[in-house]
């Protein structure tokens, strides 16, 4: 009796398995663009220091958080959600302010390039920045 009740544990544990890697995995991001995935730091048009947490999570989409911190003051700091694309080594952004009140309003649009490890290009239409990777 107890050999059969060990052996049907066996079986049942061997199926469980079998199901498991068959089961379809959770898409994340393309392999190729693995090298954006993380912490990028730069200065942005009104001089604050814009942190960015991103991640290619969809073939070539991204997502992600920023922040820029206060200055004190009035300033309580502005907290950005991130989307966007990547294809090759151009980078796309779109920053959604989630506090318009805080400083400015509306969506903050990065046109980026990755050029000798670091993220460069325009804020808007033809203000330049760049990041570097700082994790």
């Amino acid at each position: 009796m107890r050999i059969r009740t060990v052996f049907g544990c066996w079986i049942g544990l061997a199926f469980l398995l079998a199901a498991a890697g068959s089961a379809p995995a959770a898409q994340g991001g393309s392999e190729d663009y693995a090298w954006l995935n993380g912490k990028w730091s730069g200065i942005i048009r009104d001089g604050g220091n814009l942190e960015m947490n991103l991640k290619v999570v969809s073939g070539n989409h991204i997502e992600g958080s920023g922040s820029v911190p206060g200055r004190g003051g009035r300033h309580q700091g502005t907290r950005y959600t991130l989307t966007g694309t990547v294809v090759e080594k151009k980078v796309l952004l779109e920053l959604d302010n989630d506090n318009p009140t805080a400083r400015g309003t509306g969506t903050v649009r990065l046109q980026l390039e990755l050029t000798d490890g670091k993220l460069t290009g325009t804020q808007g239409k033809d203000n330049q920045v760049s990041f570097s990777k700082v994790q």
